[in-house]
């Protein structure tokens, strides 16, 4: 399972080079590289590790979590093509993919929420 996990993450990275060098040079300097490549390798992390998350213990938390964390990968993908690569309606996309992300991270904690208000409920004893 590591060794799957791992190839995705570098097949993931190496795709990230592609996408960022296939951008004019003039257009794209040091910092705006930085800026990208350093977010998107946490990104991909936090993916690998929400899916592995999710694959190991699969309940509906977990996927709500690993459905965000996918949203908010896609999003960053999506402003980056639509701001360097000048794909304009890939910004709609990009709002798609931020409010998914928003939604999916309520519902998570609102399941969390009402899981703790449960045991909270369960706990509680009364003496007169």
């Amino acid at each position: 399972m590591i060794l799957i996990f791992s190839s995705i993450a570098m097949l993931n990275g190496y795709l990230v080079y592609l996408l960022i060098s296939s951008v004019d040079i003039q257009k794209f300097g040091f910092v705006d590289r930085a800026f990208f490549i350093i977010p998107s390798i946490i990104m991909i992390v936090m993916c690998v590790f929400s899916a592995n998350y999710n694959f190991n213990r699969f309940h509906l938390r977990s996927t709500l979590f690993l459905l965000a964390t996918f949203c908010v990968a896609f999003a960053d993908v999506s402003m980056f093509c639509g701001y360097f690569l000048e794909f304009k309606y890939m910004f709609y996309l990009e709002r798609f993919f931020t409010v998914s992300a928003f939604l999916t991270f309520v519902n998570y904690v609102m399941l969390e929420n009402k899981k703790r208000a449960q045991n909270s409920v369960e706990k509680t004893t009364y003496y007169y």
